[in-house]
C-alpha cells in the first residue's frame, strides 16, 4: 500500500482526483519542512560547511537531499505501475535536473579541475627557490642545551605520568595530541587534556583542567598547567565536546561556508589556551586547496578571532598543514615539466621522502624534508627542501645525500648500537662546523626512553657519531668527521686549537642524568667551554685555577673540549709507566698508519684522553709528521 493510498482510502466518495492532488500538496509541503529540518540536523551534526567547493558537503548534503526528496515523491506517486501519470510525472520531473546537476558538477568539476587540464598550476602551487649549498644560517646551529631531543612518545609517557596528579579524574579524560610549540624561547610539546566522550564531558560541562607542557629539550621539565593568574583553567570547547561546546559546531555556527583543514592546540606567550584552525579554499577547480588565514578559539571562553595570513599573531608557530605542504611540493616536483612526463619522459621527477622532520630557527618554524627522484629506490637524495609553516616560503637545497631513512639505518647498524636494539628516532638537521648534520635520540623501544644519540652527516652518511650524551655524541662524531678522508676533512687534528688560561667563571649542570661543565678562560672570554666529566680533572676545578685546553674552534659561542688539562695539578710518570706509555704511543701510531679509521673509533678515544697533554702534543706532532 503505497503513502498516496493510505490516504486515498479516508476521502469521501464526492472527491476527485483535484481534490486528491490538493491533499497531497499539502501532505508534500509538509514533508518538504520536516525534511528541512532534518536538514539542519544533519547539518548541526555533521558541522560541514555549506558550499559548493567542499566535495564531502556536496556529497552529503547533495545525496542526502535527493534521496530524501525521491522517496517522497515515489511515497505520493498514485500509480505505481504508470510513472507517466500520477504525482511523480507531474511534480517530480523538476527535480531532474537538481540530480543531474549534483552529479555533473562532482563529475565534471573533478574532470576539469585535474592535473591533466592544469599540469602548469599545479606546479605553481607552491614557490620554491633553489640554491646549491647550505650556509651556516639555514639549519639550527648544534647547541647541546637547545636541541629537542625528547621524542613524542617519551613526552607522551610524561604527559600521562603528569595527569595522574589529578587523581580520579583521569579516568575519565585523555591526552590530546602533542603539538611541537616555541614558547617564550623554548621548544615543548604541548597536549590538551580532553573528555574521552559524550557521557564524560555531560559530567562537568564546564571543561577539562588545562594541559600539559613536555619540554623539547629536557625530561624533567614537565609542568600541568591548570590555573593562570591565580584562576583555574577549563577547557571548555575541544573537538569531542557535545552540543554547541563542539570545537567544529560551535565555529561552524559563526562561520557556516569556512573550511578548516585542521585544528591545533597552541598557547600563546602568557600561555592561555587557544584552537587554531587553518581555513582554505579550491584554487584549481574543486582541488587544490590553499590556506587562506586561521581561525583561533579561546579553548576557554570560546571567542572566536578570524584572521587573514598576514594577521595572524606571531606566537602561532604553524597556519600550513603538513599534508598541504607535502602535496604541494610533490606537484611542483611532478608536474614543472608537464603532465604527459609524469606518463612517458619521466624527466626530472622528484618527490619527497618517506617522512619529514619540525625545525625551529630564530623564532620561526619550518618542515625539512629530503628530495628523491620519483620512483627510485635508492637510499640517496637529489636535494633537500626547507619551507616556512606560517608563510609557506621554501628553499631547495640541490645537494645530493642520505635521506633520513639510510642515515636512521646507519646509526641502528653501528657496532656501538645494533647490540642494545635502540630504535633511532626520526632525525633533525643541524649545523655543526658547517657540515648539514643528521641529529636523532636512540631510544629503547621497552621504555620509549632515550638511551643515547647519534650524528650522521648528511651528505657522508658513513660518518657517523654515538654517544651516551649529545655532547659525548658530538665528540665522537668530530672526531670521525676529521679522520675522514677528503678535502678539508683529512686529519683528525683539523680545527683543533688550544686555550691557555686563567678560569673566570664554571658552573655545572645535568642533563639526561649525564653531568656537563660549562666555564670561561679570560683567553678567550667571548666563548662559553663545554665539557663533561670524561676529562677528569674538570671535576675539581674551581675559578682562578690555570688550565690548558684544547677545543674544536668554530663560529659557534659554545666549544666543544677535546682534552683538558688542570696546570695547578701535576701528576708524575714513573719511568716504567713512561715506558709504557710510550710504548703504546708507537704502537696507536702504527695502527693508525696501517688504517687511518682507528683514530675514529671510541677506544682510541678514550685512550687518547688518558694521555699527559704534553703526550697529546707529542702523539698528534708524530701523527703530523
Amino acid at each position: 500500500m503505497s503513502f498516496f493510498n493510505f490516504f486515498k482510502k479516508r476521502r469521501s466518495p464526492h472527491d476527485n482526483r483535484e481534490g486528491t492532488m490538493r491533499v497531497n500538496k499539502v501532505l508534500l509541503g509538509i514533508a518538504v519542512f520536516f525534511l528541512f529540518l532534518g536538514w539542519l540536523f544533519f547539518y548541526w551534526l555533521t558541522c560541514l560547511p555549506v558550499t559548493l567547493d567542499s566535495n564531502a558537503s556536496i556529497w552529503c548534503y547533495g545525496s542526502t537531499l535527493a534521496i530524501v526528496v525521491g522517496l517522497l515523491l515515489a511515497a505520493f506517486q498514485k500509480d505505481s505501475d504508470d510513472w507517466d501519470t500520477g504525482f511523480f510525472a507531474e511534480y517530480g520531473k523538476g527535480f531532474i535536473p537538481l540530480a543531474v546537476f549534483l552529479v555533473g558538477y562532482i563529475v565534471i568539476g573533478f574532470f576539469i579541475s585535474s592535473p591533466m587540464l592544469h599540469a602548469s598550476a599545479y606546479a605553481q602551487r607552491i614557490s620554491i627557490s633553489q640554491v646549491t649549498e647550505f650556509k651556516e644560517s639555514d639549519l639550527p646551529v648544534f647547541d647541546p642545551e637547545q636541541l629537542p631531543w625528547v621524542s613524542e612518545e617519551q613526552a607522551q609517557v610524561l604527559g600521562d605520568k603528569k595527569l595522574g596528579e589529578l587523581g580520579s579524574i583521569g579516568s575519565s579524560t585523555h591526552m590530546g595530541e602533542y603539538v611541537r610549540q616555541e614558547v617564550n624561547g623554548e621548544l615543548f610539546y604541548v597536549s590538551p587534556i580532553l573528555w574521552d566522550g559524550f557521557f564524560e564531558y555531560n559530567s562537568d560541562p564546564s571543561g577539562t583542567p588545562g594541559y600539559v607542557m613536555v619540554s623539547m629539550t629536557n625530561d624533567s621539565d614537565v609542568r600541568l598547567i591548570d590555573e593562570l593568574d591565580g584562576q583555574p583553567i577549563k577547557l571548555r570547547y575541544q573537538p569531542r565536546a557535545a552540543w554547541g561546546d563542539k570545537l567544529a559546531r560551535h565555529t561552524r555556527d559563526a562561520y557556516p561556508t569556512l573550511a578548516i583543514a585542521e585544528w591545533k592546540f597552541e598557547v600563546d606567550e602568557e600561555l592561555r589556551p587557544y584552537w587554531v584552525g587553518s581555513y582554505i579554499e579550491k584554487t584549481i577547480g574543486l582541488a587544490a586547496p590553499d590556506v587562506r588565514g586561521a581561525l583561533i578559539v579561546d579553548a576557554q571562553t570560546g571567542e572566536i578571532g578570524k584572521y587573514g595570513l598576514e594577521e595572524i599573531p606571531d606566537w602561532v608557530d604553524r597556519i600550513q598543514p603538513t599534508s598541504y605542504i607535502e602535496d604541494q611540493i610533490n606537484w611542483w616536483g611532478h608536474y614543472s615539466g608537464g603532465f604527459w612526463n609524469t606518463w612517458f619522459g619521466k624527466s626530472n621527477l622528484t618527490e619527497l621522502t618517506a617522512g619529514n622532520t619540525m625545525v625551529f630557527k630564530d623564532g620561526d618554524c619550518y618542515l625539512f624534508s629530503g628530495l628523491t627522484a620519483a620512483g627510485g629506490t635508492d637510499a640517496s637524495t637529489v636535494g633537500f627542501v626547507l619551507t616556512d609553516y606560517r608563510t609557506k616560503e621554501t628553499v631547495y637545497y640541490h645537494r645530493t645525500g642520505a635521506t633520513e631513512e639510510a642515515a636512521m639505518t646507519s646509526a641502528m647498524g653501528d657496532d656501538r648500537v645494533r647490540p642494545s636494539g635502540y630504535v633511532a628516532e626520526f632525525p633533525i638537521p643541524v649545523m655543526i662546523e658547517g657540515q648539514p648534520t643528521y641529529f636523532f635520540g636512540l631510544r629503547d623501544p621497552d621504555s620509549n626512553v632515550n638511551k643515547a644519540f647519534g650524528l650522521v652527516n648528511i651528505e657522508q652518511h658513513q660518518i657517523v657519531g654515538i654517544g651516551s650524551t649529545i655532547n659525548g655524541a658530538k665528540t665522537d662524531y668530530l672526531t670521525r668527521l676529521r679522520s675522514y678522508k677528503g678535502g678539508a676533512l683529512s686529519t683528525p687534528t683539523v680545527g683543533l686549537v688550544d686555550v691557555e688560561g686563567v678560569v673566570l667563571r664554571i658552573g655545572s649542570y645535568a642533563d639526561g642524568g649525564n653531568t656537563f661543565y660549562k666555564f670561561v678562560v679570560d683567553s678567550a672570554a667571548d666563548k662559553i667551554l663545554l665539557a663533561d666529566t670524561s676529562l677528569a680533572e674538570i671535576s675539581i676545578t674551581k675559578e682562578g685555577d690555570k688550565v690548558k685546553v684544547r677545543v674544536v674552534k668554530t663560529d659557534e659561542s659554545t666549544w666543544s673540549v677535546f682534552s683538558f688539562d688542570n696546570l695547578e695539578f701535576t701528576q708524575e710518570l714513573s719511568e716504567l709507566e713512561e715506558a709504557v706509555s710510550q710504548t703504546e704511543v708507537e704502537q696507536k701510531l702504527d695502527e693508525i698508519a696501517e688504517d687511518p679509521n682507528v683514530a675514529s673509533g671510541e677506544e682510541f678515544k678514550e685512550w687518547f684522553n688518558e694521555l699527559t697533554p704534553e703526550q697529546q702534543d707529542e702523539f698528534l706532532k708524530s701523527l703530523e709528521g
